[in-house]
């Protein structure tokens, strides 16, 4: 069951030392409508009270909109610049900010190398 194979992964990761497992989601929409938090980290935890069953797997949500709501005039800061960048690559703004920004051109480049290997 499934049961049985998390608790015989739990076991395993308190014997060998196991890498820790981010999952990151970057979403266009508001999957949590009832938080203002644009960025929202889950793991595993007790439902009965606030002890965590490990820290080794966590899912992170990034929400586009709310960040937009937080900094609606903010288009030049460091992480709007890069969630444009997720947007669309080519935009003007994502232009601009890397000739100023080493990390994004290298990101960029590396972003087109990874999508020309996967079309040959």
């Amino acid at each position: 069951s499934i049961l049985l194979r998390f608790f015989f992964i739990f076991y395993l990761a308190q014997r060998v030392k196991l890498n820790k497992v981010i999952h990151i989601n970057i979403l266009d929409f508001d999957c949590f409508p009832d938080t203002k938090d644009f960025h929202n980290i889950y793991r595993l935890g007790n439902m009965n009270g606030t002890d965590e069953l490990s820290d080794l797997f966590e899912i992170q949500f990034l929400e586009i909109p709310k960040l937009r709501e937080l900094n609606p005039n903010d288009n030049n800061s460091n992480l709007e610049i890069w969630t444009e960048f997720l947007r669309s690559p080519e935009s003007e703004a994502v232009k601009k900010a890397e000739l100023n920004n080493i990390e994004l051109k290298k990101a960029k480049q590396e972003f087109y190398k990874i999508i020309n290997q996967a079309k040959s």
